[in-house]
């Protein structure tokens, strides 16, 4: 079947009249010339024809023109229905453009691909790669890419920093791992993670502090604990002195805790 032959059944097969589907685009007298052979459309021409009659441009074009990318895209398309959506990304990375009969064709295949991911990616916990994928998503341009695509991008942006927000700082997740250490005696493990934090406030000196008391570093777990949360220092402080042997500064720590 010829093109303009493909071109007019699609057209009756969807109820549309010449008029509806040329709009401000072509002239009626052009579309009937095209559909009975008499005048081959442009690529730009055929791809409009071919958005409005819901069809991809390779379904009006015989084999001789289907151009370079053909592999590409149907290898693309195939994993993309398989739900199979980063080997269908890896594969559209093989595309070369442009190529006015799959450029649009390939560009809603690539945002596809990059949602799906990216939505796994945000229910997975890897933010990370959710933000990566979408900002790769801006890479993809599509006439067929439209307005409840791009508010889902949006949505899931949005999805992505609440996530983030909700999520403990890396520092608080570090104070928490070092105080489990703490508690199971792991006192190498505490040091170290307690060193890799950046924020360090009342309760890091006095997590510090403690580390060294128990380590029996008592000069230097006493300067660390004067530091820290008094509250929560003090009975440590007590202990660091009596260790050392200076009962006058451990009854006066044990006093203060006392008021």
């Amino acid at each position: 079947m010829e093109l303009g032959e493909k071109l007019r059944q699609t057209r009756l097969e969807l109820g549309l009249s010449q008029r509806q589907v040329c709009g401000e685009t072509i002239t009626r007298n052009m579309l009937s010339r095209i559909e009975n052979g008499q005048a081959k459309p442009s690529m730009k021409t055929l791809q409009y024809l071919a958005s409005v009659l819901q069809k991809p441009v390779g379904y009006f074009l015989g084999e001789a023109d289907a151009g370079l990318n053909r592999p590409v895209m149907d290898g693309a398309k195939e994993a993309f229905a398989q739900k199979k959506y980063a080997r269908a990304l890896r594969l559209l990375g093989e595309y070369r453009g442009p190529d006015e009969l799959y450029d649009w064709e390939m560009g809603l295949l690539g945002f596809l691909c990059c949602m799906e991911i990216a939505q796994t990616a945000i229910g997975e916990g890897r933010l990370p790669l959710a933000g990566k994928l979408l900002m790769q998503s801006e890479q993809f341009e599509s006439p067929y890419i439209g307005k409840p695509l791009l508010e889902k991008r949006e949505a899931l942006r949005t999805a992505v920093g609440k996530k983030r927000d909700a999520l403990p700082s890396l520092d608080e997740e570090l104070m928490l791992r070092a105080r489990l250490a703490l508690e199971n005696k792991d006192l190498d493990r505490a040091r170290r993670l307690l060193e890799a934090i950046d924020s360090r406030g009342a309760l890091w000196y006095t997590l510090r502090g403690t580390v060294e008391l128990r380590q029996g570093a008592y000069s230097s777990a006493e300067k660390l604990l004067l530091l820290g949360d008094e509250k929560q220092s003090l009975p440590l402080l007590e202990e660091c002195y009596r260790a050392q042997g200076d009962y006058e500064k451990a009854y006066f720590c044990a006093c203060k805790r006392k008021k």
